[in-house]
């Protein structure tokens, strides 16, 4: 007998890349907020990624929230790396979603989970005027994956 499916409170869905055009209208303006050129991204980079089956989509509740991820394959492990989140009510959805990533990332075996956040070093750069710009923080989980 399998495992009981994961119960959430909150609809979290990946979108399956046949499909991604028929919700890009809804998720693109939410995408907008964080796909900025410095992530040397522009929107329909990432949708091509999606259709290419590089990159996967997310689609938190009723269009609350988009994610992007991505299975990296590093020399030493594979991780599971999230680029891209924007949306409203993050703390409303946070544990589910973490829940959900947590189980996709040890399905598909990886070992840790990677985001990038934008928050909190961009103070220490502004303050020194020598023209270096943060762009992304890097957050990282290890996940028990059983090896």
């Amino acid at each position: 007998m399998g495992e009981p499916a994961l119960q959430l409170d909150t609809p979290i869905g990946g979108v399956a890349p046949e499909y991604v055009l028929s919700v890009w209208p809804k998720v693109e303006p939410i995408l907008k907020r964080v796909i900025k050129p410095d992530s040397g991204y522009a929107p329909h980079h990432v949708l091509m990624e999606i259709q290419q089956r590089i990159a996967q989509l997310w689609i938190i509740g009723d269009f609350d929230a988009a994610v992007i991820t991505k299975i990296l394959v590093k020399p030493l492990h594979k991780v599971l790396f999230i680029p891209f989140m924007a949306g409203n009510g993050y703390h409303e959805w946070r544990d589910d979603w973490q829940t959900l990533m947590e189980a996709y990332a040890i399905h598909n075996g990886c070992s840790a989970i990677e985001w990038s956040d934008r928050r909190g070093w961009k103070r220490l750069a502004d303050t020194h005027g020598d023209g270096y710009k943060p762009t992304l923080l890097t957050i990282r989980k290890e996940l028990d994956n059983g090896q």
